[in-house]
């Protein structure tokens, strides 16, 4: 393997998601690759999460985003001026970074979050009709 793991999709952070019943894919394969829920690496994972879901949020963060996305309104990108308004797309990045929580609430939620990405059993599902898709 080539040890890549991370993928950022920005159509999600600017609002337009397929899969809104899943927003994150960490499964359990995934953590038995890091070593288990109790190795020194999970818990690396998990820490090195809550501080990238933190940064993003930072007032200095947002601001610099928010202002790509204004402009960028005029670009004709799709997932910011040709499927939604700007304004939607910058409600959903409000939205997708929860700033209506404080940082201590943030990190609950992003590791609440990737528990229930472990323990969900809809990955299997999804990977068997991509799976299937690919074949036609």
């Amino acid at each position: 393997t080539n040890g890549h793991f991370l993928h950022c999709d920005y159509s999600f952070i600017l609002g337009r998601d397929p899969k809104t019943y899943i927003p994150l894919r960490i499964t359990e394969d995934m953590v038995l690759g890091m070593g288990g829920r109790d190795s020194d690496n999970f818990a690396k994972f998990l820490s090195l999460a809550g501080a990238a879901f933190v940064a993003l949020r930072r007032h200095s963060s947002v601001r610099a985003l928010m202002a790509q996305i204004r402009n960028m309104a005029f670009c004709d990108v799709p997932d910011v001026s040709m499927n939604q308004s700007p304004d939607d797309a910058l409600a959903t990045l409000q939205s997708r970074f929860r700033l209506d929580l404080t940082e201590e609430e943030a990190l609950c939620f992003i590791e609440q979050l990737i528990e229930t990405s472990i323990t969900s059993k809809l990955w299997i599902a999804v990977d068997a009709i991509h799976s299937l898709g690919k074949r036609f």
